[in-house]
């Protein structure tokens, strides 16, 4: 069972997101980027530490519900609408 609290980014997404959060804090140090910017890097940096990101949660979560209303029973139970009279074939 998936707790809110499950890591959800990978290793490998962590370090893209350290290298990431560290390139936009460097710009902002060196290219005179705006400083507002640098806030960017912070939900880089705080997502691969703590290896949890809500919007991958909030995905997620829209998805499993989305399955789970669509998916409801088994689609070779499901019936296919009958055809009228009038258009079947004679």
């Amino acid at each position: 069972m998936n707790n809110w609290y499950d890591r959800n980014v990978s290793m490998a997404d962590s370090i893209i997101r350290y290298v990431l959060g560290s390139a936009i804090i460097l710009g902002v140090l060196t290219l005179s980027l705006q400083v507002w910017v640098s806030l960017v890097s912070v939900y880089f940096i705080n997502t691969a530490m703590l290896r949890w990101d809500p919007v991958y949660f909030a995905l997620n979560s829209t998805k499993k519900a989305f399955n789970a209303t669509t998916r409801s029973r088994p689609i070779s139970s499901r019936k296919a609408p009958a055809i009228p009279s009038k258009l079947q074939a004679h």
